[in-house]
């Protein structure tokens, strides 16, 4: 378990070099994987501070409102 998620819950990330292997062991871990589209998210791009914590209350209150833009996560076998 990481932290003390319940399993489903979902989880934004933003795309960047070698994510497949978050998005095993998110799925692994029974959490929804939701990978951020990176030229589509400008709220983080445009935001005036900028750093990981707030980001991820971005990334999080984008995703509750249903206004994420998300890249597709191809399936392991394509």
């Amino acid at each position: 378990m990481i932290g003390d998620l319940p399993p489903g819950t979902p989880v934004a990330f933003e795309a960047a070099f070698g994510w497949g292997w978050l998005v095993e062991l998110l799925q692994e871990h029974g959490f929804e994987p939701h990978l951020v589209h990176p030229l589509q998210c400008k709220a983080i791009a445009s935001a005036r501070l900028k750093n990981d914590k707030v980001d991820a209350a971005t990334l999080a209150q984008l995703l509750r409102a249903d206004l994420l833009p998300e890249a597709w996560i191809a399936p392991l076998p394509v």
